[in-house]
């Protein structure tokens, strides 16, 4: 999920879902992909947010939900590039 804030507030004024991945990984296993982000959202300082799950996810996914989260801080031009601080 690809989220923008404003004047650099917690809150989260605009998200855009880009993928869903859906591994299995059993207990003591690790899982590795590499994947494009594209996002229909512009701008510099958005936030990557990837969200685990163990089982179903809930209608609404949020970091505030998710048994485990990351984030990612990056800029997205005109032309769809990501590029990471």
């Amino acid at each position: 999920e690809v989220q923008r804030r404003e004047d650099n507030q917690v809150q989260v004024v605009d998200r855009d879902r880009v993928n869903t991945l859906e591994p299995t990984v059993g207990g003591g296993e690790t899982w590795q992909v590499e994947h494009d982000l594209v996002s229909t959202m512009t701008g510099t300082d958005l936030r990557v947010a990837y969200m685990l799950y163990v089982g179903e996810p809930p209608a609404e996914p949020s970091t505030e939900t998710a048994d485990q989260s990351l984030h990612l801080w990056v800029d997205v031009t005109g032309s769809g590039t990501t590029v990471e601080r």
